[in-house]
């Protein structure tokens, strides 16, 4: 079943009665990637609670929930895992609808070594030590959204917050210096947006964090941003004004889509076109309202 490994003895489906229910078998089509259980029980309509165990795999291909690395400073590799779930790779990390129309809350909690630090849609509620160096990050239950946009992020990055530490960027140390001009677009952007829109973003942190390996410029998950690192780097001193565009653009979608995709979501995926004609828009929107001397002639870089 994909990245997932099920203990199908432990499978339950629980009614709102407490009655427990055990399926009788699990069909997983290799097609559609749909698990099917069956139960020897004729089930009414009604609110069930449905517990599946398993256990996933940290795939190195990019999608789902995914490793990758770098090199750090001292010439060493460093491991950092990742998650991207556009459009259906949700199912790689964890069981789930994973249809945008079909929105849910999550409560997420990530073990991990403790020079490492999780970060997630939401912020950290609470931090608890394990054992073998390791410790536990839980994050507040997210609002309701659509299973594309659930991320996390495990790494030892440095974060760089704004002065509220409502917008931080996430990065290896070595581009910390050069996340300064993504930061003032998606600071400039959220605020252009709340005005233009008259609503917030709906959650209480945007983070900005950069990956060495991306397949997308980057992915709009809600509170968390994941930037692949050449659309999220600036180096004034010795990029072109072409790099400094691409930053502000990406920067300046990702967070439309705070708003376009996320608060207002597609009911499926031939409705994406909406999500990415207002991002587009909005971000040329934010682009002009900011006014950056670089993009008095941008057609000049092409």
């Amino acid at each position: 079943m994909l990245d997932l490994m099920i203990n199908e003895t432990a499978t339950s489906l629980v009614d709102s009665d407490t009655v427990i229910y055990t399926p009788i078998a699990h069909n997983y089509d290799n097609e559609t990637e749909i698990l099917t259980l069956p139960f020897d029980d004729e089930l009414s309509i009604g609110i069930y609670n449905l517990t599946i165990q398993y256990v996933g795999i940290l795939n190195n291909d990019l999608y789902g929930f995914f490793r990758t690395s770098y090199v750090n400073e001292n010439g060493n590799k460093v491991w950092l895992a990742a998650s991207h779930f556009e459009p259906t790779w949700a199912r790689r990390a964890f069981p789930c609808w994973d249809e945008p129309a079909l929105k849910a809350t999550f409560n997420i909690s990530i073990k991990h070594h403790r020079n490492y630090t999780a970060v997630s849609n939401m912020p950290i509620l609470d931090q608890s030590d394990d054992e073998d160096d390791t410790m536990w990050t839980h994050f507040d239950t997210t609002p309701l959204m659509s299973t594309y946009l659930v991320a996390f992020v495990v790494s030892d990055y440095v974060q760089i917050p704004n002065e509220d530490k409502t917008l931080n960027m996430w990065c290896r140390s070595a581009l910390a210096r050069h996340s300064k001009f993504a930061q003032e677009i998606a600071l400039k952007a959220r605020e252009i947006l709340t005005r233009y829109t008259n609503t917030t973003v709906k959650v209480p942190k945007m983070d900005h964090l950069a990956v060495p390996q991306l397949t997308a410029g980057a992915m709009e998950n809600w509170g968390l941003i994941i930037y692949n690192e050449n659309n999220f780097a600036y180096n004034e001193k010795k990029d072109t004004r072409h790099q400094k565009m691409r930053v502000a653009i990406t920067a300046a979608h990702e967070m439309a889509h705070q708003w376009f995709g996320n608060v207002v979501s597609p009911r499926w995926w031939s409705h994406v076109w909406l999500n990415e004609g207002f991002a587009s828009f909005f971000e040329e929107y934010v682009i002009d309202e900011v006014n950056f001397y670089v993009f008095t002639n941008m057609l000049i870089c092409f």
